[in-house]
């Protein structure tokens, strides 16, 4: 089903508030922004570069070469010479990206790229969920699972062989906007074969219904840094209303117009629970808060389309 952008006021009030109250566990609790250490918001400004890098480095053409990005997009990764170790997705697939090594990190990273064009991808909200077997009763966005689909395979090969040849590398996930849905049912799943990964996604939609997102927040074995920009709306997608729910932990960027990418702990909320009054309790259909996380997530691509 495809909707134009004059009816997505419409539905994003229905995300907002049109979705039926929930039960009580599955209500928003907000943390103390003094839970928010200045290494975890150094480290999720670091990884938003390979989220950024993931626009122009996910080209086969690039693999075993040095990761670079135009406009400034991806300066840390360069100065510490992170090396392109894998491509994965195909030219017509849903998903893409690259798997890299980080000398410094001592990191195997996967970063997904997001979509080109937000009105495109918001237009796919009512993509209905479908039964996926990674746990009893889960329920997923279809495209978000088909895109899993299209990369998991090489994904998984090229992080098992990564591990063999740096075995005391961490694994790390991230990816923005379709990239961050995308990186989250990757890093579920590879956490569910047994290898410990970090997650860090900014601007991510909902991936799926309650029991998938229970499933995921009771993984011990990584971390999961959800990070919102004051009232980017693709975070509020899909509606809840058709059976969605987010993920924990969110950390919002609450302070500064949709163009601020300077934030200190001060300015970062914390939120727990599957139903957000952080970022989800806003209004409004800013699509430029989306494009700017910590800087401007696509600008190697050339921004995204509306």
């Amino acid at each position: 089903m495809r909707l134009t952008l004059c009816f997505l006021p419409v539905l994003l009030g229905t995300a907002v508030s049109g979705s039926p109250v929930q039960p009580q566990d599955e209500q928003l609790h907000v943390r103390s922004t003094t839970g928010v250490t200045e290494g975890q918001l150094a480290d999720m400004k670091y990884y938003v570069q390979y989220a950024a890098a993931a626009y122009c480095n996910s080209q086969p053409s690039l693999v075993n070469r040095l990761v670079s990005c135009s406009d400034n997009a991806c300066p840390l990764l360069s100065s510490n010479s992170v090396k392109n170790y894998a491509f994965v997705g195909f030219d017509q697939s849903i998903s893409r990206g690259f798997v890299a090594i980080d000398p410094v990190k001592q990191a195997i990273v996967v970063a997904l790229m997001g979509t080109n064009s937000i009105a495109g991808f918001i237009a796919d909200v009512l993509v209905p969920l479908e039964s996926i077997d990674l746990c009893s009763g889960c329920k997923a966005h279809q495209g978000w699972y088909d895109g899993l689909g299209d990369i998991r395979g090489a994904t998984v090969a090229a992080v098992r062989a990564a591990k063999q040849a740096w075995p005391s590398y961490k694994v790390v996930v991230t990816g923005h906007s379709l990239g961050g849905a995308v990186g989250t049912l990757l890093a579920a799943t590879l956490r569910s074969s047994g290898i410990a990964t970090d997650l860090y996604t900014y601007g991510s939609p909902m991936v799926g219904n309650s029991q998938l997102v229970q499933f995921i927040n009771a993984q011990r074995n990584g971390v999961h840094y959800r990070v919102t920009h004051v009232n980017d709306p693709v975070p509020r997608f899909p509606p809840t209303l058709f059976g969605y729910r987010q993920t924990d932990t969110e950390f919002w960027l609450k302070t500064g117009g949709s163009e601020t990418t300077s934030y200190t702990t001060s300015d970062v909320q914390v939120c727990t629970g599957a139903k957000s009054s952080c970022n989800g309790g806003q209004g409004g259909l800013d699509l430029t808060a989306h494009s700017h996380y910590f800087q401007r997530v696509s600008a190697c691509k050339g921004g995204l389309t509306y």
